[in-house]
């Protein structure tokens, strides 16, 4: 019987001798294996002996010459290659481990049924393989021993196993106990069976969902209990054995730490209990009077307060009257209840004395009478001669908690639903509406209308339609015969003949119910094949998964879908995968239009990278194979479906090498920039052009367009609701006083050839607008404003230049503006110019300079990184647009308001913004000028995209531009920049004809 301990056994010093590979006597056993552990250096070095009859080492002291030749020169060899300065570095290793992410050499899960092992097996390695287990650990599990070994059995024998895996990984032949010196060991037990969970209690699923995961998982008792040790429990322990039970629920405090600073023994971790619930269970008594509960299987999760309290363990009262478990109530009122390994760690309590350690009867344990009475006394008193003096501490948690996984359905169901605001747990329900409030449904598939009743709980099911879960009593029927197996007379029964009349009931299938053969539903648990039970619930999950996707496009959701992927490449899914994700491009879906379908041919390159695992380059890079060129012609002409088809036919080409399959990936990100520039382009809509008079020959049209600057938000939200508030501007170059705007003068195409000047932030987007407006007006058209806007934006798709969706409003637009976008198509761009002030006017004109960073860059080049983020809707992209759209607004009213110190955080934060949205479009030098101005201003950003062009800046003084050019000739490390003031454009763009 296992109560769940919670305690780590530090090794000493030294090197202990290798135990026997042959297991005559499990309790004698048990003793060598933590005398290996344990023991002082002058205990370790002790002789082993071997009962030749029995093949079972014993710790009798016996002479040299009868220990094994093998032994002797594995064991000396070890302690030869030994490092003497093993004491001086190994607290420099403890600090180091503490503030390195914590690795486990070795993690082992019991569990009670042999046919258990493999499909256990199997969920540690998936779990290894997601990330949360060390990817160095060795993992095994072990099935528990049949034997009587007492309290703590399981363990000993878990560690026998460890040994010897290590011992065969470290090269030894036979089993040593010097593999674990260094070794941090991890043992977790699965306990008896729970009947409302056919794969134990650490298979369980919670009803909870990690949105933290890089790989879509279940949340198990068994993941909880890794989480709180990885994070915050271990970090910083010496090497030494964690022995945890996986049947209950815990939380821990997110701000807890736990101090391993000169810990040596033995350690247990308890958290607080009720008095009455102490009484069927056990609890510790301190010198220090510190008592925690614990609740059966303390050891696995401990909840932690911001603070604990420690202390050495006098003794431990188990199953005690109210008296003797109220000496161990704490301040709070609380007393610490204890899991138990009582053979183990009663001797080790400093009121224990050897006669009561060896002689009393201790349930939970093995008999001290009987037939084997003798063998279990000598086994104590030999564990008592071995332990006796290690120190046995306490570390108590006031304010924490666990739900330990009772035989209770109604506690149960209590704990999967309570919860009201998560209803869903990684399932597809058709219709929400009909889950009742007070009810869960775990990753299940609800197809029609299901409906769920308030305090039901559904998991690990696929129900069809006209269906309904109500709330039963599960105490009173889990024994209850409900489910037939067999008729005398028709055979094996199905299940429409089965338990359907429970469903809709009717005579005649409650008279055949009645005829036939029945089972339990605790029966059928007990006969649950565990390894096709995991794999039926790990289907439904790459099931729901993928209807979960194809709403998520459908429904234009911005939840990340890259978990769900690496889960399904994981699980050998991608294939089904990928074919929902073509379906949703099918025109004859709903939803089927260029967004949407663009979101999907970008989902699928994810996929691709996925299935490459990190290996076959990078992933942005050139997409203009021949073999896909006919796929991209076909959705050029508008041709969706046979595109789509084209390109999974294609894509099925180039799936065996992870070098193919980013490559592939590229080209359907490719096949996505030209759904993209479709949609896009569905600005045409918003184009109204007329005809009016030609102007007379030899008569030139003078175009004059003021450089933007976007002071928050940028092209980055186009994916969303998008505003942006930016000013026009001219600038004014180095050493001149006087705001003179600069210009181009296009006399010919070759004047517009390699034109590579500092340029103002948005030339490519306002020149197109200016050229659009001269073509114009020398061909006698008529044209708005707003259609001109449109225009750019239809003109630089069929150019291909990705970006500039809006950059063309601040060159075209007079005076501080916003423009906003909506999130559907077809795209329209608003501006609305705001009415300021004239004395903020001309102070903002006072405080803005413009500083050529001496580096160019490519806006091209960073948009292709944000957009597949976009689409991949990773949570910090989806907030960041969220935050950039809210920026724009504080900016605009700070405008309104006449507030350059608000003006100036909106700054600040639009470049943290541009940063989260880009990384690298902040160069080393750009950071330097940055850090070299920001005593003198307000706010500072790059225009754009970021990654080089112009950065500007909002002075704290009027006219500091002298300050701030001596403040970056100061600053080494920086390029050919150069300082500019700004004049305030309040016209826009201008055509002006001349002669």
């Amino acid at each position: 019987m296992f109560w769940g301990l919670f305690y780590l056994i530090q090794f000493f010093c030294g090197h202990g001798a290798a135990a026997g590979v042959r297991l005559g006597c499990p309790l004698l056993i048990t003793v060598i294996m933590w005398a290996c552990l344990l023991m002082p250096v002058r205990e370790r070095d002790m002789r082993f002996g071997m009962a030749e009859q029995t093949g079972v080492w014993s710790s009798e002291s016996q002479s040299d010459r009868s220990r094994p030749q093998t032994l002797r020169a594995c064991t000396e060899q070890n302690r030869e290659l030994t490092p003497q300065s093993a004491e001086g570095v190994a607290p420099l290793r403890r600090f180091l481990v503490s503030f390195a992410q914590w690795q486990w050499t070795v993690v082992v899960l019991t569990c009670q049924h042999k046919d258990s092992v493999y499909s256990f097996q199997r969920e540690l390695e998936l779990r290894q393989r997601r990330g949360s287990l060390s990817p160095g650990a060795l993992v095994l599990t072990v099935r528990d021993r049949q034997e009587p070994l007492g309290s703590g059995g399981a363990t000993l024998n878990a560690l026998l196993v460890a040994a010897e895996h290590l011992s065969n990984r470290a090269g030894h032949t036979v089993v040593t106990a010097d593999v674990l010196d260094d070794a941090h060991v991890l043992i977790l037990h699965t306990g008896r069976d729970f009947p409302w969970s056919s794969c134990c209690r650490a298979f369980c699923w919670i009803p909870v969902e990690n949105p933290d995961h890089e790989v879509q998982a279940p949340v198990c008792c068994l993941d909880m209990l890794l989480d709180r040790l990885t994070k915050q429990i271990c970090p910083g322990s010496p090497p030494g054995v964690w022995v945890c039970s996986t049947d209950m629920m815990l939380s821990i405090p997110p701000d807890f730490t736990l101090s391993w600073e000169g810990f040596s023994g033995v350690r247990v971790l308890a958290l607080p209990g009720e008095v009455p619930y102490a009484a069927n269970h056990g609890v510790y008594l301190s010198d220090e009077q510190v008592n925690a509960q614990y609740n059966r299987f303390n050891l696995v999760f401990i909840h932690y307060s911001c603070f604990s309290l420690q202390g050495n363990v006098r003794d431990i009262i188990y199953k005690g009257t109210r008296e003797q478990i109220q000496q161990a109530v704490m301040s709070d009122g609380k007393v610490p209840m204890v899991s138990l390994f009582l053979d183990i760690l009663k001797c080790l309590c400093s009121d224990q004395t050897q006669h009561q350690f060896v002689n009393e009867e201790r349930e939970g344990c093995s008999s001290v009478s009987g037939q084997s009475g003798a063998l279990v006394r000598g086994g104590r008193t030999e564990l008592w001669r071995i332990l006796r003096g290690t120190s046995l501490t306490l570390v108590y948690v006031p304010g924490g908690n666990y739900d330990y996984l009772t035989l209770s359905g109604k506690d149960h169901i209590q704990r999967l639903s309570s919860n009201s605001t998560n209803k869903n747990t990684l399932s597809h329900i058709q219709t929400e509406s009909l889950i009742s409030d007070g009810a869960a449904v775990i990753n299940s598939v609800l197809d029609g209308d299901v409906s769920v009743d308030s305090g039901a709980v559904v998991q690990h099911c696929h129900l069809q339609a006209g269906g309904a879960v109500v709330s039963w009593r599960a105490a009173c029927l889990l024994g209850a015969r409900l489910f037939p197996v067999l008729r005398p007379r028709a055979g094996v029964a199905g299940l429409e003949g089965g338990v359907s009349w429970l469903l809709r009931g009717g005579v005649s299938g409650l008279q055949s119910w009645r005829e036939a053969w029945r089972l339990s539903l605790k029966e059928v648990m007990s006969l649950t094949h565990q390894e096709a039970e995991l794999r039926w619930r790990e289907e439904l999950l790459f099931l729901s998964g993928r209807r979960r996707v194809r709403d998520a496009l459908i429904g234009r959701s911005d939840a990340c879908l890259l978990p769900c992927f690496r889960a399904a490449v994981m699980g050998g899914q991608q294939g089904a995968l990928l074919e929902t994700l073509d379906n949703k491009m099918d025109p004859q879906c709903p939803g089927a239009e260029l967004g949407v379908s663009a979101r999907c041919l970008s989902c699928i390159a994810d996929v691709l990278v996925v299935m490459a695992g990190g290996k076959g380059g990078l992933r942005s890079g050139p997409a203009a194979n021949e073999a896909w060129r006919s796929a991209y012609a076909l959705l050029e002409e508008g041709d969706l479906s046979r595109g789509v088809q084209a390109l999974t036919q294609q894509r099925d080409k180039w799936l065996c090498r992870p070098d193919l399959l980013v490559r592939a990936a590229r080209h359907y990100e490719g096949a996505g920039q030209v759904l993209l520039r479709q949609a896009v382009m569905s600005s045409q809509r918003f184009i109204s052009i007329g005809q009016g008079a030609l102007p007379a020959l030899e008569e030139w049209q003078e175009v004059h367009c003021p450089a933007r600057l976007d002071l928050a938000a940028s092209d980055w939200c186009s994916g969303s609701s998008h505003q942006r508030t930016s000013p026009p501007i001219g600038q004014s170059q180095r050493g001149r006083d006087s705001g003179v705007s600069t210009e181009t003068l296009c006399e010919s195409l070759e004047d517009l050839k390699d034109y590579c000047q500092p340029h103002a932030p948005g030339t490519s987007s306002i020149l197109a607008g200016a050229l659009l407006a001269a073509v114009y007006r020398c061909t006698g058209r008529t044209y708005d404003t707003d259609s001109l806007i449109h225009n750019v934006l239809y003109l630089e798709q069929i150019l291909t230049t990705g970006g500039g969706w809006q950059d063309q409003v601040g060159g075209l637009v007079g005076g501080v503006k916003v423009g906003r976008s909506q999130a559907q198509l077809p795209l329209q761009v608003r501006v609305q110019q705001l009415s300021l002030s004239h004395d903020f006017l001309v102070s903002l004109e006072q405080h803005l300079l413009l500083v050529y960073t001496g580096k160019t860059r490519l806006a091209r080049n960073l948009l292709q990184d944000v957009v597949r983020s976009w689409y991949s809707r990773l949570p910090r992209m989806v907030q960041n647009v969220q935050q950039l759209v809210a920026n724009a607004e504080d900016c605009a009213k700070a405008c309104l308001d006449g507030s350059l110190s608000g003006l100036g955080e909106c700054l600040n934060r639009s470049w943290q913004q541009k940063k989260l949205m880009a990384p690298g479009c902040e160069p080393a030098s750009v950071r330097l000028m940055m850090e070299a101005l920001r005593p003198l201003v307000l706010g500072q950003s790059l225009a754009g995209a970021g990654g080089g062009g112009f950065m500007y800046v909002l002075t704290k003084l009027p006219r500091q531009r002298e300050e701030v050019i001596n403040a970056l000739n100061n600053t080494p490390g920086l390029g050919d920049f150069s300082v500019h003031s700004v004049e305030l454009d309040m016209e826009g763009i201008t055509v002006v004809p001349s002669t």
